[in-house]
């Protein structure tokens, strides 16, 4: 703006600068001064850089508190619903399987006491024959005879031929049910097979023959098992 002859005191204020404000200038010495003290408060406009303060509006983030309604989980509590399975007692009632004791009638097995009655008198030895036609009898047992392997209390043993050997006891063999039994033997490098039978109420036969059915000898021998039953 131009000059217009008034003292600096009767200038208009200027609110603000712009492009086309003049300003004037003192020399004095080496130091330029501008004499318009007013021009000091222009300077204040720069307080509106105040305005930063606004960003304390952050503080809103406080908001987050509200996570704290977690405190719900509490209700986990009612599981102790759980007490009723206190009911598991009803197995008590097992007691019922005593009603096994029925199997005791299995007791009928005693029955087997009706073994048949032996109804038979027996004569069981081993017999040997040796040198001299001398007999050794060992008896086993014995209800027959006496045991004195003498008739005619008890059954005596002699060879009358040969191969042949007589079992005599006065009057014990009247029964038609009477068993000899004896193996075959080996003697004198001879097998000799052996068969009994009854031949009159006084004595049973022993003969002892070859593989070829002949009788020509007694062969000595040692602890021929012989059984006799009288039915």
């Amino acid at each position: 703006m131009a000059l217009t002859g008034k003292t600096i005191s009767e200038l208009n204020y200027l609110s603000a600068a712009t492009s086309n404000t003049l300003f004037p200038v003192e020399l004095s010495g080496i130091t330029y001064y501008v004499p318009f003290s007013g021009m000091s408060g222009v300077v204040g406009s720069s307080g509106t850089s105040g305005s930063s303060g606004t960003n304390g509006t952050s503080g809103s983030s406080g908001i987050n508190g509200t996570s704290g309604s977690s405190g719900t989980n509490g209700t986990s509590g009612s599981s102790g619903i759980n007490g009723t399975s206190g009911s598991s007692g009803i197995n008590g009632t097992s007691g019922s399987s005593g009603t096994n004791g029925t199997s005791g009638s299995s007791g009928t097995n005693g029955t087997s006491g009706t073994s048949p009655i032996v109804n038979y008198t027996i004569y069981k030895v081993l017999l040997s024959y040796g040198v001299g036609g001398l007999f050794t009898i060992t008896q086993l047992q014995n209800t027959i005879g006496d045991g004195s392997n003498i008739s005619p209390n008890d059954i005596e043993w002699s060879n009358p031929f040969n191969g042949v050997l007589r079992a005599t006891k006065t009057g014990a063999f009247s029964s038609s049910n009477i068993l000899i039994e004896m193996p075959s033997i080996s003697a004198g490098g001879n097998v000799y097979l052996c068969t009994g039978s009854k031949s009159t109420t006084n004595f049973l036969t022993v003969n002892m023959y070859l593989h070829d059915g002949t009788q020509t000898s007694t062969p000595y021998f040692s602890n021929l098992p012989i059984e006799i039953r009288i039915y």
